[in-house]
């Protein structure tokens, strides 16, 4: 196990780091003894998937990920790239970079993956997460939400996370004009801490109130049953509907988790709501249900090497038939990706930065 895994077998419970010369740096660990070295397809939905979305980048011909190994700068040779790209694709793999040892940049005693995004042109696109808050919406919450609402904007998102096709990030302003289309429907499950915080639920008012009392759209917003604070009783006081959400919900955060989370007390004892703001004005009293979930569907990552540019993406979490003609290893141009941010062969890679 790497330095970053050491208080925990299931869980990354360090991340960052700083690298030779500032550069951001991603917790690395091995890769299942069973992966060839080509870049898997279809991954479990934890860090492992995560991991090998930088396995990927790394073998891209621009250079911006690399492998550093423990306790020292050395870049750790790997397979050219032309080893997984799709058949009729071909490029000139570059000569491997010499070893460099040194006084190791970034995490001491600990392999990881050192990113400079100014390496490839354009540079690369870099999202901020806290990476200890991005506990995911489970299956079946995404599944019902779809089903009964057909949101079409999350509002508070990564690419690996987002419900819709269109959503924003850490960078993006909710209320900035025109960012949220006209005539949208929006989905939230809000950040529990606010931005400034590491932990707490603070954040919750604050975010949510961006939504609920400044916009006019429909809104749909996965909480926490908090009836006892003053946030509850302010913003969903003024929902149309609250759907009380039958049993207990897991939440797994795909940049931590090594495995799938399991039931604790910590879920067992919080109930969860599913609340509607709809455009008209809010009633004297919401209508209050119980919500049965749907059946939870097996979810999974689902990396692609496009056909036309090569560039590595992620499949949207919510694509119902990933192995479908157009979307299959081989087949995918960044053109079929249903992601409004990444849509395009012009659009660069993005990696992720931890912000505290």
């Amino acid at each position: 196990m790497p330095a970053c895994q050491e208080k925990s077998p299931t869980k990354i419970t360090k991340i960052t780091a700083a690298g030779r010369g500032g550069a951001h740096t991603y917790c690395l660990f091995p890769r299942p003894k069973v992966y060839s070295a080509q870049v898997q397809s279809s991954l479990p939905r934890t860090a492992v998937g995560v991991n090998e979305y930088f396995y990927a980048l790394s073998l891209r011909e621009h250079g911006a990920v690399r492998c550093v190994a423990a306790g020292s700068s050395i870049h750790l040779p790997l397979a050219p790239l032309t080893a997984v790209l799709p058949v009729g694709i071909t490029r000139v793999a570059l000569p491997p970079k010499p070893l460099r040892r040194g006084r190791a940049g970034g995490r001491v005693g600990a392999s990881r993956w050192e990113v400079d995004v100014h390496t490839a042109t354009p540079p690369l696109l870099i999202h901020k997460v806290k990476y200890h808050q991005q506990y995911e919406a489970p299956a079946a919450v995404v599944a019902t939400v779809r089903r009964l609402w057909q949101p079409t904007f999350d509002a508070m998102a990564t690419p690996l996370s987002a419900i819709c096709a269109q959503y924003a990030t850490l960078e993006d302003d909710v209320m900035t004009p025109d960012l949220i289309p006209r005539g949208s429907i929006i989905y939230v499950n809000p950040a529990y801490a606010p931005e400034d915080a590491k932990n707490g639920a603070a954040g919750i008012e604050i975010h949510l109130s961006k939504l609920v009392e400044t916009d006019v759209r429909a809104r749909i917003a996965l909480l926490p049953n908090l009836s006892h604070t003053g946030w509850y009783r302010r913003l969903v006081g003024l929902c149309h509907e609250i759907h009380f959400i039958s049993g207990t919900l897991v939440f797994s955060n795909p940049y931590t988790d090594l495995e799938p989370p399991r039931k604790g007390y910590l879920w067992q004892c919080r109930s969860y709501v599913l609340c509607v703001w709809r455009p008209s004005a809010p009633p004297a009293q919401p209508t209050l249900n119980w919500l049965d979930l749907d059946a939870a569907p097996t979810e999974r990552m689902h990396l692609r090497l496009c056909a036309k540019c090569g560039r590595v993406r992620f499949l949207p979490r919510w694509v119902a038939k990933p192995e479908s003609a157009k979307l299959r290893q081989g087949a995918f141009v960044c053109a079929r990706l249903l992601d409004a941010k990444y849509g395009s062969c012009e659009v660069p890679e993005y990696v992720l930065s931890a912000v505290e």
